[in-house]
């Protein structure tokens, strides 16, 4: 799974400097259990559990290992924003569906 953060606000800051880092949830929403190596050690997951917490690097990239999710639905949201970038509120969807 790789991800970047793209969806600034017009405050943001161009910098280069520019902490980019966001923190998300990752659950299961596929109608069966997955099962997920956590720690070196495989884990199943029930249908909407929660599977992991990640962040971005401060340059808004986040890279899984290649076999981290068997095949499956799985949901990405977003819990926090980085500074100078519109957290997602009941306007926005903060919610990413992976198939």
């Amino acid at each position: 799974m790789n991800y970047r953060r793209r969806t600034p606000t017009l405050e943001q800051d161009t910098r280069e400097d520019t902490n980019l880092k966001t923190t998300f949830n990752l659950y299961n929403r596929s109608n069966h259990s997955v099962r997920v190596k956590v720690n070196g050690s495989y884990k199943d997951f029930a249908p909407n559990s929660l599977i992991d917490v990640f962040e971005t690097n401060e340059q808004g990239y986040y890279k899984s290992a290649n076999d981290l999710l068997p095949y499956g639905t799985y949901e990405l949201e977003e819990v926090i924003a980085p500074k100078g970038y519109t957290g997602f509120n009941n306007k926005h969807n903060n919610k990413y569906i992976l198939n």
